[in-house]
């Protein structure tokens, strides 16, 4: 029997696929912006706001960047909608926006301090998010 990985299979054009689907422009202004991150420490890639509560130790940083339809023109939205659905099909039944809003109320939630927000990006948008998990 001949097991097939599918990250793997997946992985391999995961770059593609995304460069395709939200624009090498984007793509460029998230480098850009996680490069100005200093002092970083331990990272741990992880898409779950209270695994990422459990495991950051008090004090430790939170960073949160994802592409986002907010702030984007109708057009805009239906052009990245198309392009994403292409690539990867249709979005879970539980997929939500983030909005800086929607993000401001869950790191609230989750009890996170010293919440900054910004959106990045001309056209296609990217929310990016910096918080710290309460030292008490």
């Amino acid at each position: 029997m001949i097991t097939v990985n599918k990250w793997e299979a997946f992985s391999d054009s995961f770059k593609q696929r995304n460069t395709y689907a939200v624009g090498q422009a984007i793509i460029d202004t998230v480098k850009s912006r996680l490069a100005e991150l200093d002092n970083l420490g331990v990272v741990l890639e992880v898409a779950a706001l209270l695994e990422s509560k459990r495991v950051l130790k008090p004090g430790g940083r939170l960073i949160v960047m994802s592409m986002t339809q907010y702030s984007m023109s109708l057009f805009q939205q239906i052009g990245l909608m198309y392009r994403y659905i292409k690539m990867y099909g249709n979005k879970p039944a539980g997929a939500i926006k983030l909005t800086p809003k929607g993000t401001q109320q869950y790191l609230d939630a989750a009890m996170f301090e010293d919440v900054q927000i910004e959106v990045l990006g001309d056209g296609v948008k990217a929310l990016y998010a910096e918080a710290v998990k309460a030292r008490r």
